[in-house]
């Protein structure tokens, strides 16, 4: 918060283009109040005073154009020709508030046209552009739900037949074993039960890549993917509210 002291060097600093003597009256006038404000009037003279940069352009333009412009008061150098509606007849100090109340009026009446154009333009324009949007996300849904569903299936369906393969070839094996006595008949029966289990062996780890990779894999792109449809919808929908419409 600015003192006494701030106060009086940022002003000389400010006065530094005037006069010697000019700028020594008029900071030996601020300090003369100082000086009668005392320390427990100084906060208040300092308010009343306000900026020392107002302060100084006072001063500096009561300097420089007419001496009688302006004059060291209570509450320091006043110039009149910073009051408001100085020297304006009636009619024309009125028309700076007239205009204001002018400009505010102006002002509601476009923000009553902008809320009609947008109830008949904008909100049929905002349905189209929230029905696209989750037609599009429920498209997306519809389509990850039935990739991991078909994923799924193929993968059970590959447990279920490997496992049949297995079963089978062992079976094979076991007769072709049995079947010995005629080597013709055990051995194409024991060929076939190898080649089962080596397809049952195939099948085991195209099921298990598929449960353990490409599950998963297709799950985290499908949720990235509906996220990006999401966020997209929404940051369209920030700058066509946010910014007056939609850019490219």
């Amino acid at each position: 918060m600015m003192n006494q002291e701030d106060f009086l060097k940022e002003l000389e600093e400010l006065l530094s283009d005037l006069a010697p003597d000019e700028r020594e009256e008029a900071l030996r006038y601020y300090q003369d109040l100082f000086a009668e404000a005392g320390p427990k009037g100084e906060a208040e003279l300092l308010r009343r005073l306000g900026d020392p940069m107002k302060v100084a352009a006072e001063i500096r333009e009561g300097l420089q154009g007419s001496p009688d412009a302006g004059e060291f008061t209570e509450r320091g150098y006043r110039d009149e020709r910073f009051d408001d509606d100085y020297l304006a007849p009636e009619k024309y100090a009125g028309q700076g508030r007239q205009s204001e109340a002018g400009r505010g009026s102006e002002k509601r009446r476009n923000g009553i046209l902008l809320f009609v154009l947008f109830l008949v333009f904008g909100l049929p324009i905002l349905g189209t552009i929230l029905s696209a949007g989750f037609s599009v996300v429920t498209g997306l849904l519809g389509c990850v739900i039935g990739i991991l569903g078909g994923l799924i299936s193929l993968v059970f369906g590959g447990f279920v037949a490997a496992t049949a393969f297995l079963v089978s070839g062992a079976a094979c094996i076991f007769v072709g074993i049995i079947n010995l006595t005629a080597p013709a008949m055990g051995l194409m029966l024991m060929s076939f039960g190898f080649l089962m289990l080596a397809a049952a062996l195939l099948l085991f780890v195209a099921a298990g890549w598929g449960a353990k990779i490409a599950i998963p894999g297709v799950f985290r792109g499908s949720v990235h993917l509906v996220r990006g449809a999401c966020g997209w919808c929404g940051r369209l929908l920030r700058r066509i509210f946010g910014r007056g419409g939609a850019t490219a």
